[in-house]
């Protein structure tokens, strides 16, 4: 079909969010599933907020079994990357 965009889209986290208590005060008129599709929905459009959404839902449980310092170099370091890198394509 012409003008069909085919978009993949990484659902990784999504289930996480959606059931959070942080979703739950921001879309409480939505159920599970569709808090789940709008986090997806919202990837497509700013995939940086919805990490971000992801992280205030502690979507990461790992994070606390690792170093902090250390992972926020590595967070800060893999950001400006994917940034630097899609800044030019």
């Amino acid at each position: 079909m012409p003008g069909v965009q085919k978009v993949v889209v990484s659902e990784a986290g999504a289930s996480v969010y959606s059931a959070s208590a942080y979703a739950s005060q921001e879309l409480p008129e939505l159920d599970v599933s569709l808090r789940g599709a709008v986090s997806i929905a919202r990837r497509l459009q700013d995939r940086w907020r919805s990490w971000s959404d992801h992280r205030k839902a502690s979507a990461w449980p790992v994070q606390h079994d690792v170093n902090q310092s250390a992972l926020a170099k590595t967070l800060a370091h893999v950001v400006e990357d994917c940034v630097n890198s899609s800044a030019w394509t």
